[in-house]
């Protein structure tokens, strides 16, 4: 559960140190586990925006921009799609630090062109899951102007840990009265006036089985339009690392994290006859639009995992065959100690496995392999190799040689790229 100093003063009235409450939220059970004052964390990032903007000369999905931060303007190589003349960006300066992945930013030659600085994404940021593109900033935003104050990002993030049995401080204002009861300040109640309702909903509500649900909750809105969500509120939720969708997604998870009250926006006019609440049948399917049909009853289940919001996640597919060796697993990691993107491959009880990840910090690939396996990789821009990983961003088809987990060192030469330990030929 994260949430920040500020937004539990909307709950909590205090004179205590944010010191103060991390200790006394692991004291009374809330263990913290992260701190992060944003306000340092965002101190080197402004705004710039992108005065030129044309096609890099060596390498197609590049582009060579002149960006204004202020007190001057610099050049950047930049890789986003959605990069255009014009536009506000955040701009990291040369000595700036990337926080989603600790990468110090240095001026780089890129495919022979110096570039000074980075045009960032969210993602990048910390503040959500958004790596598509860079973040665009608003017209209005001076030029050279902090990027923290824009985001409200001068504030102290807190991430505790919660167990199955606090449940009530899923939400800042459940975290705020328990500190409050352990003698940290005086609860805040908020005035919230009452609604009545001028007419009955036409959409009904079966509980079929109450043992899992008790209660089930509706109120009919007619007329809505769905707008993007005001400043404040697309702010708060970026703080805590969830990414902003529309007002009537955003009004819903502002409520859960707030209130501790989890909400869902059903599309009326999509809803035919009533609202049935009730487990799985076996072998039963829904439709998604992302994926079609999703197993979700116990017969050959498939499933999508949706971690939105979340700093890490981890789904392994596990098989389990007729012969001594033919266990195997696939496993999809997203965020960790690297916030990157990773695929492992290899079998239960066998120690040789391999692994692929694409970081969206540093716009590149990297695979490793153990046990001489071969690996048929395309990128862009050529292959380095630091420890036992490459990096690949060569628009060329490579096929690895065998070779040990140890590749340091290595040259290239017409077409082959030879390391200590092994040899990369180009077949494409």
């Amino acid at each position: 559960m994260k949430f920040s100093y500020s937004w539990l003063t909307e709950h909590l009235k205090t004179n205590a140190h944010f010191e103060e409450i991390e200790k006394k939220l692991t004291s009374i059970g809330l263990e913290v586990e992260d701190i992060q004052d944003t306000g340092k964390a965002y101190k080197d990032f402004i705004v710039g925006q992108v005065l030129e903007e044309k096609k890099h000369p060596n390498a197609d999905k590049l582009k060579l921009c002149k960006v204004d931060i202020g007190k001057e303007k610099v050049d950047v190589v930049c890789g986003a799609p959605n990069v255009e003349k014009g536009m506000k960006v955040v701009y990291a300066p040369v000595g700036s630090t990337i926080p989603v992945n600790q990468m110090k930013i240095k001026a780089a030659k890129i495919r022979g062109v110096e570039s000074y600085g980075m045009m960032c994404s969210e993602y990048e940021l910390g503040i959500s899951n958004e790596h598509d593109g860079i973040i665009r900033l608003e017209e209005k935003e001076t030029i050279g102007k902090s990027f923290s104050e824009i985001y409200g990002l001068n504030d102290i993030v807190i991430e505790i840990g919660i167990t199955p049995n606090r449940q009530d401080c899923l939400g800042v204002k459940g975290i705020a009265r328990d500190l409050a009861s352990a003698g940290m300040g005086e609860l805040l109640e908020r005035k919230i006036s009452r609604e009545k309702g001028s007419f009955k909903s036409p959409i009904k509500i079966e509980i079929q089985d109450n043992t899992i649900c008790s209660a089930f909750a509706g109120r009919y809105f007619r007329n809505v339009k769905n707008t993007e969500s005001p400043e404040w509120l697309k702010n708060k939720l970026k703080s805590i690392g969830l990414r902003p969708i529309s007002a009537l997604v955003d009004i819903t998870n502002f409520v859960m994290y707030d209130e501790n009250r989890p909400l869902h926006v059903y599309d009326a006019d999509k809803i035919a006859g009533k609202i049935i609440v009730r487990t799985a049948n076996d072998g039963e399917k829904i439709t998604v639009k992302t994926t079609g049909e999703v197993g979700i009853g116990t017969t050959n289940p498939s499933y999508e995992l949706d971690v939105r919001g979340s700093a890490k996640a981890n789904l392994q597919i596990k098989t389990q065959g007729t012969g001594a060796n033919d266990d195997a697993f696939l496993r999809m990691r997203v965020g960790g100690s690297t916030q990157d993107c990773w695929i492992d491959f290899g079998d239960v009880d066998d120690a040789d496995v391999g692994y692929i990840r694409y970081s969206h910090s540093g716009d590149h690939m990297m695979f490793a392999v153990n046990g001489g396996e071969k690996v048929r990789i395309r990128s862009t821009g050529g292959i380095t190799f630091n420890g036992d990983t490459a990096e690949v961003n060569a628009l060329d088809d490579y096929e690895e040689g065998t070779w040990t987990p140890a590749l340091t060192g290595g040259f290239f030469s017409g077409e082959t790229y030879t390391t200590q330990n092994g040899t990369y030929t180009k077949i494409g």
